[in-house]
C-alpha cells in the first residue's frame, strides 16, 4: 500500500515532498481563528489586546514547525499564508487600515516570510549547538589534501538534485554559513 498524505507531528507531508495540504490545513486553522478578533473588537478590545490575541492564536497556527516547510513553499502558497495575516490586520486596525505594508509599520510586526526565515535561522544556530543535533549541521575542518583554511564554518550538503538544494536542511545550511560571513 502506498501512502500519499499523512500527518506526523501535525505536519502533512506529502509522497512528492510538496506542502500543499498542510499550507491548506495551517491557513483554515488560523482562518478560524479571526471571529476571536471579531468578537473581542466587538466588546471593546485595544489594538495592542487585538494583536497580542493574533500573536498567540493565529499567527502561532500558521508559524507552526515552519522550519521544516520554508524552503519548499511556492509563491501562491507564501501568498496564501501572508494573505491570512493581512485580513488578520484589517480587522485590529478597521477603518485604520490602508495597505498592509502600512499596516505592518503601523503595528511593528514583519511579513511571515521573513518571520519563518529568522525561525528557520534561529533552528540552525540551537541545533548546531545542541551536541545531540550538531551532525544536522556538521563543521568544516580541514583535510590533509587541503589546508587552506574555509571561510564557511558550516559543511554545505553535496546535492545532486534541485528538490535536494532547495530543501530543508541545505537551506538552512547555506543561512548559517551567510549568518557568520555577515556576524564576521
Amino acid at each position: 500500500d502506498v501512502i500519499y498524505e499523512t500527518k506526523l507531528l501535525g505536519i502533512i507531508l506529502q509522497s512528492d515532498l510538496t506542502f500543499s495540504s498542510h499550507v491548506d490545513m495551517i491557513t483554515k486553522k488560523a482562518m478560524k481563528k479571526l471571529w476571536i478578533l471579531m468578537r473581542f473588537k466587538e466588546i471593546g478590545a485595544t489594538t495592542h489586546q487585538l494583536l497580542t490575541i493574533w500573536q498567540q492564536k493565529g499567527r502561532n497556527a500558521l508559524e507552526f514547525a515552519s522550519p521544516v516547510f520554508f524552503s519548499r513553499l511556492t509563491v501562491d502558497q507564501s501568498d496564501k499564508i501572508e494573505s491570512v495575516q493581512k485580513k488578520a490586520f484589517a480587522i485590529i486596525l478597521g477603518l485604520n487600515y490602508k495597505s498592509y505594508e502600512s499596516a505592518l509599520k503601523r503595528l511593528g510586526q514583519e511579513r511571515l516570510s521573513e518571520r519563518r526565515a529568522t525561525a528557520a535561522l534561529n533552528f540552525g544556530l540551537k541545533s548546531a549547538r545542541n551536541p545531540k543535533h550538531a551532525d544536522m549541521f556538521p563543521l568544516n575542518v580541514p583535510n590533509r589534501d587541503n589546508l587552506r583554511p574555509r571561510t564557511e564554518p558550516y559543511q554545505e550538503y553535496s546535492c545532486k538534485t534541485s528538490r535536494f538544494y532547495n530543501s530543508s536542511l541545505p537551506t538552512i545550511t547555506r543561512m548559517l554559513n551567510l549568518n557568520s560571513l555577515q556576524t564576521s
